[in-house]
């Protein structure tokens, strides 16, 4: 996927599944190409109030929540992490969900190292790549999606 400036682009993967399994997985394995190096890429979930987590070319991470005509929550901001391979390396982004027995619980893993845990208001069956950059013309190989269902 290629952005051409400043600004974010979603888009929508539609589950595979007839329904929304209550415990999923969801992993997506990209690079950067080129381009704003000032940028990232990573998996939202949801709708209303989607979860975003993401990585940077730059070798930072980012867990947050996202409300149309709200700014974005952070429930951990842009930062430096050890674990996400920089420049046009290759970087796996896992998400476990679990909505089984109470509150939504979400585990963020990047490259097989687990980044975050936590609880985060319902959410959706829908799974969307997104593209973001903070410069110039940002482009990202999204090479593979997979999803994982108990139901």
């Amino acid at each position: 996927l290629s952005l051409g400036g400043r600004g974010e682009m979603l888009r929508l993967q539609p589950w595979p599944l007839a329904a929304t399994p209550a415990r999923r997985s969801i992993h997506l394995t990209a690079a950067y190409i080129a381009g704003e190096a000032d940028s990232g890429y990573g998996l939202a979930l949801g709708e209303q109030g989607a979860l975003m987590v993401a990585v940077s070319p730059l070798g930072e991470v980012a867990v947050w929540e996202a409300t149309a005509g709200a700014a974005p929550r952070y429930l951990l901001p842009w930062q430096p992490w050890p674990h996400v391979r920089p420049g046009a390396a290759t970087n796996e982004l896992w998400l476990d969900v679990d909505t089984t027995g109470g509150p939504t619980r979400v585990t963020a893993w990047i490259n097989r190292e687990r980044l975050w845990q936590g609880e985060v208001a319902p959410l959706s069956g829908t799974v969307a790549l997104w593209l973001g950059s903070f410069g110039g013309p940002v482009t990202v190989d999204f090479a593979a999606l997979a999803w994982y269902g108990d139901d």
